[in-house]
């Protein structure tokens, strides 16, 4: 029987045992819970160990079901025939499945966890990895989750650095939460965060911060006032979707040069769509009444007739007295119908394509307005916003998500 053992031992070692001369070979039987038993009839597992020549040496270990398939293998310092966790581990160490699939791969040094471990389902896939000095969860240890995310703790001297764990997707996208309330932590970036990029002569400032990306660009434009319109792009790279009102998530002021501060108000969409819709409709009412004042003559037209008098005046006696000539002009005034017609529907036709192209206008503007919106994981929303503009200085805008706060500045 521990022929047969060596044999066996020696296959699955390979090189590792050339290099040790040959000692003895013990077999070791252990229960379920790795408490020794005197023989198999009572085991669950049973352990191969390999006593090298030199007893200075680590002992090379193969653990096995009681039906035959590979448990664990790896070396040890010394040995607890009775009570396996007793026993001092050293070097790697390898778990397995029936199905002789890796579980857990360690290292110890003098019985101590030191260097790299892993940790893997039954079928093979990775689920924690991390490092160990002597005995001390150290740096990064990572937990892959069912979805493609992971988990992500950085440690010092065993304990997580902060009180804040990463989940990371397949992407790389990744969201800090809080251990105790296990909710995302969103912190402000400093100003020193923020970056420039200049698109078609126009500046944009952006953060990337918190797996957000936002970027504001402002131009002074006169559309129905005079405003600060604020171009916004947002893309969400974290794990959480994002609830984005503007004229909440966005505050404004301006500087003037004495320091002084104004609130600027930021437009909803529907206030600003309210504005636009009150003056398209004043000025389509006020192009009726135009158009309604240059047609109420048509259809009439007007003749003038020219005639021409002459003759002789007498006297009372019945003599001639002298003689007269002149010219006398008379209107007539007709009436078509029909041109009248044609009139009113080319007016009204007119009023119709004015007000066609206000209403096209407005949905343009209804398009590209923001408005409150959920911005998903992976998403991004783009769009502007109408700001209430006074004279100054400068002018700031600051966009709240989450609680942190993204601030942006520009000079007038």
């Amino acid at each position: 029987m521990k022929r047969l053992y060596l044999i066996l031992l020696l296959i699955v070692t390979g090189n590792s045992m050339q290099a040790q001369p040959l000692g003895r070979v013990d077999t070791l039987y252990y229960d379920k819970n790795w408490k020794g038993v005197p023989n198999a009839l009572f085991a669950d597992f049973y352990r191969v160990v390999f006593y090298p020549a030199d007893s200075t040496r680590t002992k090379l270990f193969r653990d096995f079901y009681i039906t035959g398939e590979l448990q664990a293998s790896g070396s040890v310092l010394k040995l607890d025939p009775m009570d396996d966790s007793n026993t001092i581990f050293d070097g790697e160490c390898i778990n397995y499945t029936k199905n002789q699939v890796a579980t857990f791969v360690r290292s110890y040094r003098d019985g101590v966890l030191d260097g790299k471990f892993s940790e893997y389902d039954e079928t093979g896939r990775l689920i924690k990895e991390g490092f160990y000095a002597r005995g001390i969860l150290i740096g990064k240890f990572v937990e892959y989750l069912n979805d493609n995310r992971r988990v992500q703790v950085e440690y010092v001297n065993g304990k997580p650095a902060g009180n804040k764990y990463a989940v990371i997707d397949s992407d790389g996208n990744s969201v800090d939460y809080d251990f105790t309330t296990h909710k995302p932590i969103w912190e402000s970036p400093s100003l020193s965060e923020k970056r420039y990029e200049y698109r078609d002569g126009v500046v944009w400032q952006y953060y990337s911060k918190n797996s957000l990306f936002i970027a504001l660009a402002n131009t002074t434009v006169r559309d129905y006032g005079k405003w600060h319109r604020l171009d916004v792009v947002i893309s969400n790279n974290s794990l959480e979707p994002i609830d984005f009102t503007p004229e909440v998530a966005i505050s404004a002021f301006s500087v003037d040069k004495n320091e002084k501060i104004t609130n600027l108000s930021v437009w909803s969409a529907e206030a600003y769509l309210k504005k636009v819709k009150r003056s398209n409709n004043w000025s389509v009412a006020l192009m009726a009444l135009a158009e309604g004042i240059s047609t109420a003559n048509a259809g009439y037209s007007s003749s003038i007739t020219n005639t021409y008098h002459s003759g002789t005046t007498y006297g009372s006696n019945g003599y001639a007295y002298g003689s007269y000539s002149g010219t006398s002009t008379s209107t007539t005034r007709t009436y078509n119908a029909g041109v009248a017609q044609i009139a009113r529907m080319a007016s009204q036709q007119r009023v119709e394509n004015y007000g066609n192209a206000l209403s096209e206008e407005k949905r343009v503007k209804e398009l590209g307005y923001l408005k409150h919106t959920v911005i998903y994981p992976g998403e991004t929303i783009s769009g502007y916003v109408h700001i209430q503009r006074v004279r100054g200085e400068r002018v700031t805008f600051i966009v709240s998500i989450e609680g942190a706060r993204y601030g942006f500045e520009w000079n007038y």
